[in-house]
């Protein structure tokens, strides 16, 4: 599927450091496309979509400058590790708070 989709609301380009600075002020319900490398690694610049939630769009993937994205995983779910960070130790740097991001998206599970 094309960004240009009618599915696709509005986006955003953002590097993980500044969205997690910046996902608490963000929309919970926005959802994050990010790219993975060949090598399994996760890309620093993401995503943020607008997208219509009535929609049955069922692509695997988003296409954007020529770059296949995965678009499933919603902002709340960063947020929940901003939030699961900052109840730990008060405060993450932004190096660790990337590092629990690109493991999230690539393993759909925490890090702890």
């Amino acid at each position: 599927m094309q960004i240009t989709h009618p599915v696709i609301i509005s986006y955003k380009v953002m590097g993980l450091e500044s969205l997690m600075q910046a996902v608490d002020e963000l929309d919970g319900d926005y959802l994050v496309a990010y790219a993975l490398a060949p090598d399994g690694s996760c890309s620093n610049d993401v995503l943020v979509l607008e997208t219509d939630v009535y929609s049955d769009a069922d692509d695997e993937f988003l296409e954007f400058k020529g770059q296949k994205y995965n678009w499933e995983v919603e902002l709340y779910s960063l947020k929940s590790i901003k939030t699961y960070f900052s109840e730990q130790s008060g405060n993450a740097s932004s190096e660790r708070l990337v590092e629990a991001a690109k493991y999230f998206l690539i393993n759909r599970a925490y890090l702890s």
